[in-house]
């Protein structure tokens, strides 16, 4: 976390002073050479993009809101999609802060329809089975991190740490 927190810090200061554009950026190109300083800058203004387009974009409709069931079924394999993006972010994050590392650190999870179109045709059955899938990863994890939290709190407060329903 602290690395996150850094490199929006770095990317705050170096846009500080600079005179805002609503111009597209574009991106580095392959051949580009930075130094350190350079790519921590470039990654920390990723952050801040991803965080803008978040805050520009949270009123955006849902499809879910269609009656039609195909629908239905595409915004459910994207929020699937969603949870691994964000099972991998996490284990990323907690590997490099050196927290549970038999558990964090490691291959990400990459199932093959993590690739797949947004408008693929996805059955119910398929979609049931990529909860497991999912739940099979994310599950262990959640497990790991919650006995590790009710271990640092007095027993009594034990059944608080990660309620579930």
């Amino acid at each position: 976390m602290r690395a996150f927190l850094f490199s929006i810090a770095v990317a705050s200061l170096a846009a500080c002073g600079q005179p805002q554009s609503t111009v597209p950026q574009t991106p580095p190109q392959q051949g580009d050479t930075m130094d350190p300083v350079e790519l921590e800058i470039a990654i920390g203004r990723y952050g801040a993009m991803q965080s803008q387009v978040e805050g520009l974009t949270e009123e955006v409709g849902s499809i879910a809101d269609l009656p039609d069931e195909f629908a239905q079924r595409r915004d459910l394999a994207r929020k699937l999609r969603e949870e691994v993006w964000r099972y991998n972010f996490q284990r990323s994050h907690l590997c490099a802060e050196g927290y549970l590392t038999a558990s964090t650190c490691g291959a990400a999870f990459a199932p093959v329809w993590l690739d797949e179109p947004a408008d693929a045709e996805i059955t119910h059955e398929t979609l049931v089975e990529r909860a497991i899938e999912v739940g099979g990863v994310v599950m262990p994890l959640w497990n790991a991190v919650c006995e590790d939290a009710g271990s640092r709190v007095p027993e009594a407060e034990r059944m608080s740490v990660c309620p579930m329903e």
